[in-house]
């Protein structure tokens, strides 16, 4: 199995429990990069290793998500414990080391499991005090039924009201 963690935005005290509980639990972890101020915080008897040496290389960053996907998927091939690849923020929110992993361990048939971790966003609307994003929800069962399309286009048709 290979198990894809989210370490969080930096700060190791934002690891999720289930995070630190699968870490704790591993031997060894593949890093997408060290370069992460969480890594310093990890338990200290992991074996860690990180794909950094790629990015030197690299022609891109897709040939870089390219070669750690084929890694990470050896890896699960070979290994006979789970395979742990952790990566900055949530696993799910701008990995595309990650969609290539899933993908293609789906495609041979490897099962896989998401940790999930504190993207990026959470902070950020932390920093932002007293904006408060609406959801679609918002508006239910207080006006006309919500209809994007229709919606969208009337507010792009009018000028002076700036992009959707």
């Amino acid at each position: 199995m290979i198990i894809v963690l989210g370490l969080g935005p930096g700060d190791a005290n934002l690891l999720t429990r289930e995070a630190w509980e699968v870490l704790a639990a591993s031997e060894r972890v593949y890093l997408r990069t060290r370069r992460h101020p969480t890594v310093a915080s990890l338990p200290p008897h992991l074996v860690l290793h990180d794909f950094d040496h790629l990015y030197d290389g690299a022609a891109s960053f897709d040939d870089v998500y390219a070669q750690i996907a084929e890694a990470v998927i050896e890896a699960a091939r070979t290994s006979p414990a789970d395979v742990v690849y952790a990566v900055p923020g949530h696993p799910l929110v701008g990995e595309a080391s990650v969609r290539l992993i899933l993908s293609r361990a789906r495609r041979l048939g490897i099962p896989t499991r998401i940790v999930a971790g504190l993207s990026f966003i959470e902070p950020v609307l932390e920093q932002l005090a007293g904006v408060v994003v609406a959801v679609a929800e918002d508006g239910v069962g207080r006006g006309p039924a919500f209809a994007p399309r229709a919606q969208t286009r009337q507010r792009i048709a009018e000028p002076g009201r700036g992009t959707v």
